[in-house]
């Protein structure tokens, strides 16, 4: 495969004086400084480097590191909006769009360390009842606890579970799973065909079973298009907007990269781009979440950390197993193993949401195949559950 080109115009003088004013070692740490970042493709400096045209500098860190997204100008804009709305928890101030990307663990110990300072709470005894009652919860969780008349459960993992509510029995939704976002496996003319389909057939919402992302972890430098945590997030989210109807998503591993190594939800900041563009979307998670259909079934996205089984259907029966009897959705989407599959176990209607990327290098070094389509679901529920069930595979062949 040939080596992506420049996407603007920089000289290699100009890089290589980057190098040398801050030490720099590899593509990683080149392509992360903001005077890189969108003008030039990480394999192209990756190439430069390995012909030998930038030379690396001897003293710069061997181990890459991601940029410092908690730069004192973000921190002081993010303090300025605790101010203006008189924010008192870490909860709240992990939903101010000032916040992006960061994590309610990151927020938290943002604060502990006293880089943010909250609001003081105002004393119980100069409350009122219902003023008291109301603190907890942000306006849209008393607007899910309304919705629910009573019903509303909240995970570790979940915000409150959001409601899909349709007339009669029947919702159509769409399922797909691992587009890595941002790798050379993610190909533009399946999305070009997904969108397509969607917004012509209208579907109540899609569901994306986790890695919307590629990351940056275990990636070679010529498997990516977008080498940064902002490009991934800012294209994934472009592409996402394209498709008109609500989106549920979990994370999955991929997406969960620089969750650990910097504290920053990838997924978060999908979520909240996506809002800005005015596009509903709901994100559920990590690894699994469930969405309520009118209240009489649950759907349940999974990702996990496992891998692929000998048989196909052999991952499907063990999560489920693993379910407990007041545990159990009434349908269950998988991604992580880029197979694709349906099944019912437990009374539990499965479907394995195969891949919209297509194989990678280690698939194929490890002999794993890839499925790459997408699934449309057509479900009737009523007070017993669901009553009928069909879905329709529609792959890629490339």
């Amino acid at each position: 495969m040939k080596p992506s080109r420049p996407r603007a115009a920089i000289s290699i003088e100009e890089l290589q004086g980057l190098i040398d004013e801050h030490k720099l070692n590899n593509a990683h740490q080149l392509i992360g400084r903001p005077e890189v970042t969108g003008r030039i493709a990480e394999s192209y400096v990756q190439k430069l480097f390995t012909s030998g045209k930038l030379k690396r500098h001897p003293e710069g860190e061997q181990r890459f590191r991601p940029p410092e997204l908690a730069t004192p100008e973000k921190l002081a804009s993010i303090q300025e909006a605790i101010d203006r709305g008189n924010v008192t928890s870490v909860y709240q101030v992990a939903r101010l769009p000032e916040a992006r990307p960061f994590s309610d663990r990151t927020i938290y110990s943002f604060v502990g360390a006293g880089r943010l300072k909250l609001v003081p709470k105002v004393a119980a005894s100069d409350m009122t009842l219902m003023s008291s009652l109301r603190q907890p919860f942000s306006e849209e969780e008393l607007r899910f606890m309304v919705k629910s008349g009573g019903r509303m459960r909240v995970t570790l993992n979940q915000e409150p579970i959001p409601t899909v509510n349709f007339t009669g029995e029947h919702v159509c939704f769409v399922n797909i799973s691992d587009m890595h976002a941002g790798s050379i496996y993610f190909h533009e003319k399946h999305w070009d065909a997904l969108v397509k389909v969607v917004n012509e057939l209208k579907p109540e919402f899609i569901a994306c079973d986790g890695d919307i992302t590629n990351g940056l972890k275990h990636a070679l430098a010529d498997e990516l298009t977008h080498g940064t945590f902002d490009t991934q997030a800012e294209y994934a989210e472009e592409q996402m907007a394209r498709i008109k109807c609500p989106w549920f998503f979990v994370s999955g591993n991929h997406d969960r990269w620089p969750l650990r190594e910097v504290g920053a939800d990838i997924c978060k900041a999908i979520d909240k781009g996506l809002k800005a563009r005015g596009i509903e979307s709901h994100y559920l998670g990590h690894d699994e979440g469930d969405v309520s259909l009118r209240g009489m079934a649950t759907l349940r996205l999974w990702h996990g950390e496992d891998s692929s089984s000998y048989a196909i259907s052999y991952r499907i029966q063990k999560i489920t197993e693993s379910f407990t009897g007041g545990e159990k959705p009434n349908i269950l989407t998988l991604g992580h193993t880029h197979k694709s599959m349906y099944m019912q176990d437990r009374h539990v209607h499965c479907v394995s949401s195969g891949a919209m990327c297509t194989q990678s290098r280690w698939m194929r070094s490890k002999r794993l195949a890839n499925h790459s389509g997408f699934w449309i679901i057509d479900a009737w529920v009523n007070k017993s559950g669901v009553c009928r069930f069909r879905s329709e595979w529609r792959p890629f062949y490339a």
